[in-house]
């Protein structure tokens, strides 16, 4: 009715596409199908998936193999409450690599993990197409594997380089300045500082708050650590084959990509927040790759507890225990679920990447007191987003570099960078 939006690029519009699809063919509204699309496919595949990987592969006993899906929610930096196009990705990406380690012990056809990486690379390509090229080197491996070492190295190499190979070809495509190239061992700070407390975090909260958010930054080295040394343990007691340090060393890659994209790429009109943003979605997605042994590893521990409980200890005394064991994972999985929402509380004042009523009531007041719509709005894209919602598109001025809407949005247009220049100069 009043105006259009047109995708500047097709790096979006595998779930976009997929979520106005289902809309069309369910008649229900796109808000819904949007705001339940990755919770309740996660709610479906994944304790599904989980199960028949850990009870085919590693003979892991069906109830307990479905249990450790309560692993996935303790890991709160990977979100899969909420839809976008970087959770759709991140749910397809747990699938394959389950998909991929069932395919390697012979529990699958190629054809599914091969279809879940094209598909990943139609989402998004920066977790798409590791994906997609681990798939690849899987059934290469399976099939060559007189070539194996030089197979895994240049692998390791390719994906290493891939994510600023991705980044500049995606800055060519678009006509925009490529990314400048600086030393990356002079620039080891600014990697460091993606591991800093951003700046709303209270330095002194009282002993509660600030123990709580201590288990929060230790919480990630715990399951990373624990996930690195599972596979480790199993590869040594040779409960695993050689074919899967390529799990492993796509576990380094990603670590190793994210520091070069960090330190060795700086990407021109890009936010200081953009700069760091994307090799911290590396890092936090990294302990996908060692889903499947953190699990086992987990599993390992307990069933190691319960057996020297059982010979020790009366049934009593194993009741009990097994009650506080269930009370501390219960407390474990609340707080990680807390951690992983917007947080307002003594420590943290967070209030997440959302419109707000604030939104709405500024683009109103601006609305009402310029009805001529003969002015530009230098704003963070929420507020953009809030006037869309509730005006359309009235305004667009005529530039240099085509029409140009009268909010600053991020899609490559004049406004948003002056914004930017306006936010961090």
């Amino acid at each position: 009715t009043h105006g259009y939006i047109l995708p500047k690029q097709p790096v979006y519009v595998g779930q976009y596409s997929l979520v106005v699809f289902l809309s069309h063919i369910t008649r229900l509204p796109i808000f819904y199908i949007d705001s339940f699309f990755v919770p309740v496919l996660s709610a479906i595949f994944l304790p599904l998936v989980i199960e028949k990987t850990l009870k085919q592969v590693w003979n892991i006993p069906e109830r307990v193999a479905i249990n450790l899906t309560w692993v996935l929610p303790i890991i709160f930096y990977i979100s899969l409450h909420l839809t976008t196009p970087h959770n759709v990705l991140l749910l397809l990406f747990i699938i394959t690599i389950f998909a991929a380690l069932a395919f390697m012990n012979n529990k699958l056809p190629a054809t599914v993990p091969l279809i879940l990486g094209i598909a990943g690379l139609g989402i998004h390509a920066l977790l798409g197409a590791p994906i997609f090229l681990l798939v690849m080197t899987a059934i290469i491996l399976k099939n060559y594997t007189k070539y194996r070492t030089a197979l895994l190295v240049t692998y390791t190499v390719i994906l290493i380089f891939l994510f600023p190979a991705l980044f500049t070809l995606f800055f060519w495509l678009s006509g925009k300045p490529l990314p400048e190239l600086s030393n990356p061992l002079s620039h080891i700070y600014p990697f460091l500082d993606l591991f800093r407390l951003p700046y709303w975090y209270e330095k002194d909260a009282g002993f509660f708050w600030n123990f709580l958010y201590l288990m929060q930054r230790v919480l990630p080295v715990i399951l990373t650590l624990g996930a690195v040394l599972s596979f480790l343990y199993i590869g040594k007691k040779k409960k695993i084959a050689d074919i899967h340090i390529l799990f492993l060393l796509s576990f380094i890659g990603f670590w190793i990509g994210a520091y070069l994209l960090r330190s060795w790429i700086i990407f021109p009109d890009v936010g200081a927040y953009e700069q760091g943003d994307y090799p911290l979605r590396l890092i936090k997605s990294s302990i996908i790759f060692l889903l499947p042994w953190l699990m086992y590893g987990v599993y390992l521990v307990v069933e190691g507890v319960a057996q020297k409980m059982q010979r020790r200890f009366s049934m009593r005394a194993q009741k009990i225990f097994y009650t506080c064991f269930l009370c501390v994972c219960a407390i474990v999985i609340t707080r990680s679920f807390y951690f992983s929402y917007p947080q307002e509380n003594k420590k943290v004042h967070f209030p997440g990447y959302n419109v707000t009523e604030a939104d709405f009531e500024a683009a109103r007041w601006i609305d009402t007191d310029n009805t001529q719509y003969n002015y530009v709005v230098l704003s963070n894209p929420l507020t953009a987003i809030a006037a869309m919602t509730q005006f359309g598109f009235p305004k667009y001025f005529e530039t240099a570099d085509g029409l140009q809407s009268y909010y600053s949005i991020p899609s490559g247009g004049r406004l948003f960078a002056i914004y930017q220049k306006m936010l961090y100069e």
